[in-house]
C-alpha cells in the first residue's frame, strides 16, 4: 500500500512539475526580415516602423508561444540573408521576386496591393503620357522587379533599354518625380496612398495613372528550418483576423483582401 502511494505521489510530482514547466516554457523566438519596401517597412534612418513592424507588435501582445523580432536586411542581400537563416520568415512578398531557386515554404496572405505608372503634373496629364516607357525617363528602385522590364534587375540592362535612374527605395523614387529628375515611376498603389495621406500638399503635384504594371498578391516566405512552420504561422495569422488587428492595420494602409489567411490555399 505504501509503495502504491509512493508512486501515486511521484505520478502526481512528476505532472505537475510538466505543467508548471510548460506553463513557464520560454516563448521560441522567430526572426522577421524586411527592408526598405513603404509602406510595409518604412526606414527611419535605423528606426523602422510601417505596416510589418506593427504587425510583428499584434503578434506578440496576442500570443505567447512565439516572440516574433523584426531583422533588417537590404533590397539586394535578403536573399543571402535568408538562406544564412538570418531570419526566419519575410512578409509582403513575391516567389517570382528572384526567390525560384531558394529552398523555402511560401504562405498566400490574402491580401492585394498593385504597382501603378506615376508621373508629374502637369506634364502627365497630357494624353498618352504613360504609353511608351521607352520614351521616357523613369526612376526605378534598385533591386524592384518590374513587369515591364520583365522581372529583370540587373541595373546595365535596365539603364540600355530605358531612360532609367535607379534610386535606393520608393521614397526616393517619389521625391525624385516630384524634384523633375525623370518623368515616370512605378509606384505601389499603397504607398500613393500613405503618400496622400502623410504629404497631401505634395501629393497634389503627382498625377497616377490607371496603367498597373503587376498586381502584389502578397506571401510570407518561411525558412524549412523555422521555428515557426507554415501552419503554425496560418494560425497565428487567424489570432490577428479573429482580433480585427489584421482588418484595422490593412485599412490603415488601404490593402485589400482576397481572402482570410485562414482560408488561404496552402500549397502542399
Amino acid at each position: 500500500m505504501n509503495l502504491f502511494r509512493r508512486c501515486v505521489t511521484l505520478l502526481l510530482l512528476t505532472l505537475s512539475y510538466a505543467i508548471t514547466a510548460n506553463a513557464w516554457a520560454e516563448p521560441k523566438t522567430v526572426t522577421v526580415g524586411g527592408y526598405s519596401f513603404p509602406p510595409y517597412v518604412v526606414d527611419n534612418n535605423g528606426d523602422y516602423s510601417g505596416l510589418v513592424p506593427e504587425l510583428i507588435d499584434s503578434l506578440n501582445r496576442l500570443q505567447e508561444d512565439y516572440e516574433f523580432v523584426f531583422v533588417p536586411t537590404s533590397i539586394e542581400r535578403r536573399y543571402e540573408a535568408f538562406e544564412r537563416r538570418r531570419f526566419d520568415v519575410i512578409l509582403f512578398e513575391s516567389p517570382d521576386w528572384g526567390w525560384q531557386q531558394i529552398p523555402k515554404d511560401v504562405l498566400p496572405l490574402g491580401i492585394l496591393d498593385s504597382e501603378v505608372f506615376v508621373g508629374r503634373s502637369p506634364e502627365a496629364n497630357s494624353k498618352g503620357f504613360f504609353t511608351d516607357l521607352t520614351q521616357r525617363r523613369v526612376l526605378l528602385v534598385r533591386g524592384y522587379h518590374y513587369r515591364f522590364a520583365g522581372f529583370n534587375t540587373d541595373e546595365h540592362f535596365l539603364k540600355t533599354q530605358y531612360l532609367a535612374e535607379l534610386v535606393p527605395d520608393t521614397r526616393a523614387a517619389v521625391e525624385g518625380l516630384l524634384l523633375g529628375r525623370a518623368d515616370i515611376a512605378p509606384i505601389s498603389q499603397a504607398y500613393i496612398s500613405y503618400f496622400q495621406r502623410s504629404f497631401p500638399d505634395k501629393a497634389q503635384k503627382l498625377v497616377v495613372s490607371t496603367i498597373v504594371d503587376q498586381q502584389y498578391k502578397h506571401t510570407a516566405l518561411i525558412h524549412p528550418h523555422s521555428p515557426l512552420d507554415l501552419n503554425n504561422l496560418q494560425a497565428v495569422f487567424g489570432l490577428l483576423e479573429r482580433s480585427g488587428d489584421l482588418a484595422r492595420l490593412l485599412s490603415k494602409y488601404h490593402l485589400s483582401r482576397e481572402v482570410p489567411v485562414s482560408h488561404a490555399e496552402v500549397p502542399q
